[in-house]
């Protein structure tokens, strides 16, 4: 830019820093100039300082070169940084977890990028953190939220807000090693007092099955004696194309009623069909909802587990003239890495279903072949059909929306400041196994290693029954161990009923 362009110019910091106002200017607003250091594609910083006052330029000026410098002194990359850029650094990296990936884009489009916007975060400070969460439960109703779940009408959930902090916490920690920021600022702890906080017990964090014949697990119960009755009975069953000859992928593959029944058979159009039962997909999702969720119930497998297993992993035992079902978790499948097997409750009736289910897979892929290799729940997407496993988020739809049928979505909480939702899933069947053993008495310890977790972790998340299970143990030791006497007859006033 040449001297015949400013209107006035104005050197500081022994020629550092170039003030000018250009010589178009209608406002006579003060602009300032300096090298750029950061960002070798721009060759000069240029800003209005906004002011024309020249004491208030050059105070602003020397800020913003100031500012600058720091950066360098710092070892800073970028002239700029806002949350946008951190979160595009945290998303491309390699090391970042594909579901990690997913909620730092949610919050980022929710919640940081809505507050922070344009702000240059590079030297992001514990208080800025503290005004996002105070902005956040303040106006968390306010938000454009999408169809995003809402546990409760006026608190957000102490577990979600967990979920934001260390997922931001890994942002800027991951923008301070690709100096983005200065340094990754400390967060806050959020308070037990505040009543803007709900915070659910570890025990009632997922819907649970109550039972009886009143109970949300009875409800579930008559759905899976529906759905199996409905999947034996003949005239809804997929057949061959043509009865008389074997099945064939593509000469004589398998077609439901319902399709044969669309292409106008004239001696199909009078059957009674259902469009859930004679459709294909329909009815290998029901068929797959009732499998899985007897097979979480009967064993207590995690989803995530359960969904990646194979055809081997699943066998019938004979022990002393009786059968049993054995569930296989290979050490790649278990989440703690170590291989189990587990022992299905209902002895040989989950393999009996098995074998029910794995006819419905033939129809649902057309297949006769189907090998001890090949997964026990195939995905169903047109890219990977097949040959490999359905997500767990795919199955968490699945639940969900069976769960939605049966009125059965949420459950409500009462807490100490408010009522809080939540939802049933397929852990609810997780959950149930365990806490009916425990009912049950069985020891905390083998339970335990059937289901792959901790005995702390069954006492802090599952243990419903621990305190009637420990009643009932200690007082069976006692009986064993001690001879009662007679008790004095004005004793008994002080004694109160054990519930």
């Amino acid at each position: 830019m040449t001297t015949s362009s400013y209107k006035v110019q104005k050197t500081i910091l022994g020629g550092e820093i170039l003030l000018y106002i250009l010589a178009d200017s209608k406002t006579d607003v003060w602009q300032v100039r300096f090298i750029n250091r950061l960002d070798n594609a721009n060759k000069y910083v240029r800003k209005s300082t906004k002011n024309r006052d020249l004491g208030l330029a050059t105070a602003f000026a020397v800020n913003l070169y100031r500012n600058h410098q720091s950066k360098i002194i710092l070892g800073l990359s970028e002239e700029r940084t806002t949350i946008e850029m951190c979160v595009q650094e945290f998303i491309t990296d390699y090391q970042t977890a594909g579901s990690r990936r997913k909620l730092a884009d949610m919050f980022n489009n929710t919640y940081w990028k809505p507050f922070f916007q344009n702000r240059d975060i590079s030297a992001i400070t514990a208080d800025d953190i503290r005004d996002y969460f105070n902005h956040r439960l303040d106006n968390y109703f306010t938000m454009d939220k999408g169809a995003g779940w809402r546990a409760s009408e006026d608190t957000t959930s102490y577990s979600t807000l967990q979920t934001d902090k260390i997922t931001m916490r890994m942002v800027l920690q991951l923008a301070e090693s690709k100096r983005l920021i200065a340094k990754c600022p400390r967060f806050p702890r959020f308070s037990n007092d505040d009543k803007r906080i709900h915070r659910l017990p570890s025990n009632q964090s997922r819907g649970r099955f109550t039972g009886g014949k009143k109970g949300t697990y009875e409800t579930v119960r008559l759905d899976f004696v529906s759905i199996r009755k409905n999947l034996k009975r003949e005239g809804w069953k997929p057949s061959v194309l043509d009865p008389l000859k074997p099945h064939h992928p593509d000469t004589n593959p398998y077609v439901t009623l319902g399709y044969l029944k669309s292409r106008s058979y004239r001696k199909y159009a009078s059957k009674v069909s259902n469009e859930v039962y004679c459709q294909r997909d329909r009815r290998y999702l029901r068929a797959t909802w009732w499998f899985i969720g007897l097979l979480i119930a009967n064993c207590g497998i995690r989803p995530s587990e359960a969904i990646k297993l194979r055809h081997s992993d699943i066998s019938l035992i004979k022990i002393d003239d009786k059968y049993f079902t054995v569930i296989n978790v290979s050490e790649s499948n278990s989440k703690t890495g170590r291989k189990r097997n587990m022992v299905c409750r209902d002895a040989h009736k989950t393999y009996e279903r098995y074998l029910i289910y794995k006819k419905e897979i033939e129809y649902r892929f057309n297949k006769s072949d189907i090998k001890k290799s090949d997964w026990l729940f195939p995905s169903t997407g047109r890219a990977e059909n097949y040959h490999k496993h359905k997500t767990t988020q795919l199955y968490n739809d699945l639940a969900r929306e069976s769960f939605k049928r049966l009125n059965l979505h949420t459950q409500d909480i009462e807490l100490k400041h408010t009522t809080a939702k939540i939802y049933y899933s397929l852990y609810s069947f997780r959950a149930w196994y365990i806490t009916e053993r425990l009912r049950n008495g069985i020891n905390i310890y083998n339970l335990s290693l059937q289901v792959g977790s901790s005995v702390g972790t069954i006492q802090k998340y599952y243990a419903f029954n621990e305190m009637l299970s420990f009643r009932n143990e200690m007082i069976r030791h006692t009986n064993s161990e001690y001879s009662f006497g007679d008790i004095d007859e004005d004793m008994k006033e002080f004694a109160t009923q054990w519930r």
